[in-house]
């Protein structure tokens, strides 16, 4: 009899939805109003579902927290996001949107399929 664990899934196995990794040119980050300023938290993908993000600070974000958050596109335009923290690894963190049919979920959907549209104009030249 074998005393190891099941095999877990790949993490992209185990996604609902289709991540898309933010990559650095595009510079998109986080600030949470509450958290004791603006600070800068930066985003390392996102889905319709939800993202996952990191900081370098101590905010003391936890699991099953609700988050008023802003995606910045730029250092002038953000879009409200209401998410749900539901899973934490040391600074980095998953959370949910609240409301997927929120306007500024579906801007970041938009986004995604530019992300794909683009990527894909790319691998075709």
């Amino acid at each position: 009899m074998s005393s190891s664990k099941p095999r877990r899934e790949k993490a992209e196995e185990r996604r609902r939805a289709k991540r898309t990794i933010i990559q650095e040119s595009f510079n998109l980050f986080m600030a949470l109003p509450e958290a004791g300023g603006m600070a800068r938290i930066y985003m390392r993908d996102f889905s319709r579902l939800g993202l996952r993000f990191f900081t370098d600070f101590d905010l003391g974000i936890r699991t099953g927290q609700v988050l008023k958050t802003r995606i910045y596109l730029n250092p002038t335009f953000y879009l409200p996001v209401e998410c749900k923290v539901v899973r934490s690894q040391g600074n980095e963190f998953g959370a949910e949107f609240l409301q997927p049919d929120h306007p500024s979920v579906q801007a970041l959907a938009i986004l995604q399929d530019f992300f794909d549209a683009a990527e894909k104009a790319r691998s075709e030249e």
